[in-house]
């Protein structure tokens, strides 16, 4: 009876560890239901990012990056959408670009000029 309960409490710990590397292997921003996630480990992908290959190595950085941009220029629709209107939204864009890219830009510089701000890296 003994063997039998070990086995089951060392079963129930590697099922708990098991789901605790998995949910903390990515992270997700999201702004305005625009969410956009990546791995916090390589993973290989296939994407247009990859070049001819089109099946490449994606860094941390790097996914971390394009994810980012990626919400922001889907928040940023909206934002255009609702003519800047949501205070909310604004402040989260603003606040995530300043967070990543260490600049304090506007709102409208950054939805109506994303290219001077916003770049998508290509993967290895």
């Amino acid at each position: 009876m003994k063997a039998r309960f070990i086995i089951i409490i060392v079963a129930i710990v590697l099922l708990i560890l098991f789901g605790l590397g998995a949910s903390l292997t990515e992270n997700c921003v999201n702004l305005g239901g625009c969410k956009s996630c990546w791995k916090t480990t390589q993973v290989v992908v296939t994407s247009d990012l990859c070049g001819a290959n089109r099946t490449c190595l994606a860094q941390p950085a790097d996914q971390q990056n394009n994810a980012i941009v990626d919400a922001v220029l889907c928040a940023c629709d909206k934002a255009k959408t609702l003519g800047y209107s949501d205070t909310v939204l604004n402040a989260k864009i603003q606040d995530t670009v300043s967070e990543f890219s260490r600049y304090n830009i506007s709102i409208n510089d950054i939805c109506d000029q994303p290219g001077m701000f916003l770049t998508k890296r290509l993967y290895t």
